[in-house]
């Protein structure tokens, strides 16, 4: 297994000159842990995106941080992005497998699922799709079984990728009968998929979460 993630050090904040660290080399934004900037990383410098909004109160017991193991590969929770919707919000947490590779680790209520970015969505999934509407992709039958409207509204840690908070998005998920995910994000003319799978809490090995540190909120 490798280990996790050290940090890299990628210069100072613009808004308060505080060091700021990637763990990962592919990471492109921040949120500056001195005054609450979020930062991204544009060529050899960094742009100033104004201040984040603060975080939900959350009873997700992951926490940036919090270290375990997913297909015997240590991973650690680097960043987190806070995702709400007409009736609540979930949480989608970044996760660094060594100083390469990453993945996303959603928390909706206590069900767990690990995603990794394709480079190529699904053709025949639109953004006004409905529920039911079945496809294939990457060798497996889908079918779509949520649909909704939602917008990022705070981040935390470091991000794969530039996040326009507050920008809404369409969110697709879709599931095969092994329990396989396939999500797909509509933003404008962007398009964003991943696939992966649900998991059990209990079979990441999770520690260094919130009840480990006492920091239930």
């Amino acid at each position: 297994m490798k280990g996790h993630a050290t940090n890299l050090s990628v210069g100072n904040c613009p808004q308060c000159a505080g060091p700021l660290d990637f763990k990962l080399k592919s990471s492109v934004q921040c949120v500056c842990p001195y005054c609450g900037s979020l930062v991204a990383r544009e060529g050899d410098s960094l742009r100033n995106f104004g201040v984040c909004a603060d975080v939900l109160a959350s009873v997700s017991p992951l926490r940036l941080g919090t270290m375990g193991i997913h297909h015997q590969r240590s991973f650690e929770v680097i960043g987190r992005r806070q995702i709400t919707w007409e009736h609540g919000f979930w949480e989608e947490w970044h996760v660094a497998f060594g100083k390469s590779e990453n993945g996303w680790l959603t928390d909706a209520q206590g069900c767990y699922a690990f995603l990794r970015p394709t480079l190529t969505p699904p053709q025949n999934v639109s953004r006004d799709v409905k529920r039911g509407h079945r496809f294939s992709f990457s060798g497996k039958s889908f079918e779509v079984v949520d649909v909704k409207k939602a917008r990022v509204s705070a981040v935390e840690g470091e991000l794969p990728s530039v996040t326009p908070l507050g920008r809404p998005f369409v969110s697709i998920d879709c599931v095969d009968a092994k329990a396989h995910l396939c999500t797909v994000e509509f933003a404008e003319s962007e398009r964003v998929c991943s696939l992966g799978a649900y998991v059990l809490p209990s079979g990441l090995e999770l520690r260094f979460t919130r009840e480990d540190c006492n920091e239930w909120r």
